[in-house]
C-alpha cells in the first residue's frame, strides 16, 4: 500500500490500510476506531478529508452561531448570536452616529432628506410592500420612530433566511429598499422588519 522506506526505524503502519486486522486486509475507517490504522472517509490510507456536520465528507458545512449545522445566524458586534448590534459610521458597536448627506460621519448636512424622511413614525411598521405579487423586484417600505439598528431579511416558504437586505443603524423616519429576486423560483416568500425589540412579518409573492 505505499513505498517502503529502508531508513524507517520505526512502524508507523504507514504500509498497510487502515484494518482491523494486523494484516491489513480489510480497510475501515476513523469512525470505526480500527486497530491498525484508519482510513479517511473518503476512503484514502492516511488522508485528512472528514465528515461535515452535515455528513457530508470533505464537505464544508459547518455550526453556525446557534449551533444550527448549515446555519446563517452570526454574532453581531457585541457578540449576541444573530443579535442586530452594529458598528455605527464612527466604529462605535452599537453607536448611534450616522453619515450626513454630504457623506461625513457626524455631520449635520441634511439637504438630501426628503418629505417621507423628515416624517416621524409613531411605530415600527412595513408600511408598504409594491407591487405584490411582483416579478422580480419588490420595493419595501417601512417606518422608524427612533434611531435604531435594524434588519430587513427574506425567507422562503420553509422558514429558512435566504437573504439579508440590511443590517445596519439607520435614523427615525421612512425608508425604502428593494429586493430583486430575479435568482430565486416564483412563490411565497415572507419580509421581516426587525427593530429594537419589535419585529414584523408580511407576506409576498414572487410570480414569474
Amino acid at each position: 500500500a505505499c513505498n517502503y522506506d529502508s531508513t524507517a526505524t520505526i512502524d508507523d503502519w504507514t504500509c498497510i490500510y487502515g484494518s482491523n486486522d494486523s494484516e491489513g486486509l480489510e480497510p475501515c475507517y476513523e469512525s470505526e476506531g480500527c486497530a491498525y490504522g484508519c482510513a479517511d472517509c473518503a476512503g484514502s490510507w492516511g488522508g485528512t478529508a472528514v465528515e461535515d456536520c452535515a455528513g457530508v465528507c470533505d464537505g464544508t458545512a459547518g455550526e453556525d452561531c446557534a449551533g444550527v449545522c448549515g446555519g446563517t445566524a452570526v454574532e453581531d458586534c457585541v457578540g449576541v448570536c444573530d443579535g442586530t448590534a452594529v458598528e455605527d459610521c464612527a466604529g462605535v458597536c452599537g453607536g448611534t452616529t450616522v453619515e450626513d448627506c454630504a457623506g461625513v460621519c457626524g455631520g449635520d448636512d441634511n439637504s438630501c432628506l426628503s418629505i417621507d424622511e423628515l416624517r416621524i413614525p409613531d411605530r415600527y411598521s412595513i408600511t408598504s410592500l409594491y407591487p405584490n405579487p411582483f416579478n422580480p423586484v419588490i420595493n419595501i417600505s417601512y417606518g422608524l420612530p427612533e434611531n435604531t439598528n435594524i434588519q430587513v431579511v427574506v425567507y422562503d416558504i420553509g422558514g429558512n433566511r435566504i437573504e439579508t437586505l440590511l443590517n445596519g443603524f439607520q435614523a427615525v423616519g421612512i425608508h425604502s429598499i428593494s429586493w430583486n429576486a430575479s435568482s430565486y423560483p416564483s412563490g411565497l416568500y415572507f419580509i421581516r422588519l426587525v427593530g429594537s425589540g419589535f419585529s414584523e412579518t408580511q407576506k409576498v409573492v414572487l410570480m414569474k
